[in-house]
């Protein structure tokens, strides 16, 4: 089962499966104690609500600029795609950069990084203009 998933498709949590190991690593990230009867109830997105961009992104969210590596193994890169879709959503100006050949630390994909980079920094001038 894939956490990260299909940002268009609800994840399922069969009832009759053993979810401890993926509670024990939610629990060790929120700092929110996660328990198997969680996922099957969905109460655990409250309790993981706090460490969840996605989560927290509405109509009166900033402009964002974003990267994420399609090989991250700290962070399921379907979960980068459900705040790309959360983003979308609510009509944020945001840019979306998908390092498709690094991991957590974008270290792959120099140019794009760059391109990442500069895109930074031209919302920085529009969006909080230094005078």
């Amino acid at each position: 089962m894939n956490i990260g998933g299909n940002p268009n498709k609800p994840v399922k949590f069969d009832p009759n499966e053993d979810y401890q190991g993926i509670a024990d690593l939610f629990t060790a990230m929120s700092g929110n104690k996660i328990t198997n009867d969680m996922f099957r109830t969905g109460e655990y997105k409250e309790q993981m609500k706090h460490i969840s961009a996605e989560m927290w992104i509405n109509e009166n969210s900033a402009p964002t600029v974003v990267a994420y590596g399609s090989w991250d193994k700290a962070q399921a890169f379907g979960a980068s795609l459900k705040l790309r879709q959360a983003l979308k959503a609510n009509g944020i100006d945001h840019q979306f950069f998908e390092m498709r050949h690094s991991g957590h630390g974008l270290q792959n994909d120099t140019k794009m990084y760059a391109d990442y980079m500069r895109k930074t920094l031209e919302y920085l001038d529009i969006y909080m203009p230094v005078k």
